[in-house]
């Protein structure tokens, strides 16, 4: 995809990478990666405000990757191929949203839910100090392009109604 698309493309090119080693917020919604803040100015002390912009990516490369429970070795592992590999010609959008379905009723089949009982680590959210450790290699790196989410965005109410 990087060969084809090549470096990020914003709408406002004069606010791309003002402060090195910073993080931008993304807002707890697991949709919201079109929305990005001022790129490399805010960290994750410094929350965007709600519905705050900033510019839009008209072109380049995001990589999602989902944080898992006991998978912060693995995150990483991705985050550290990532930026040898690309360094700061990406955008990283570190996601804390995963659910586990396990305790949520009707959310699996029968069958679904006997295939996840041998895996009870699955069976609960990312910790905030597992999701902040991500974040901190993040920093740790230098990298300013990257995304992370609010701490609230997993649960129940982010499963889709697919019934319906």
């Amino acid at each position: 995809m990087f060969r084809q698309v090549g470096k990020p493309l914003t709408e406002n090119e004069s606010r791309k990478n003002d402060k090195e080693g910073s993080i931008i917020t993304q807002g707890g919604m697991p949709s919201t990666e079109g929305q990005i803040g001022n790129i490399g100015g805010i960290t994750k002390d410094e929350p965007k405000e709600s519905g705050d912009v900033g510019c839009i990516i008209k072109r380049g490369v995001i990589v999602r990757h989902l944080v898992l429970p006991l998978g912060v070795k693995n995150a990483c592992g991705v985050i550290d191929y990532l930026a040898e590999t690309y360094g700061e010609n990406i955008y990283i959008s570190i996601m804390n949203q995963y659910t586990p379905l396990f305790d949520v009723p009707g959310a699996l089949r029968p069958e679904q839910r006997r295939r996840l009982e041998p895996y009870p680590e699955l069976h609960r959210k990312v910790t905030k100090r597992e999701y902040d450790r991500v974040i901190g290699h993040c920093l740790e790196l230098g990298l300013s392009s990257v995304f992370v989410q609010e701490d609230d965005a997993s649960g129940a109410d982010f499963i889709p109604t697919w019934n319906e």
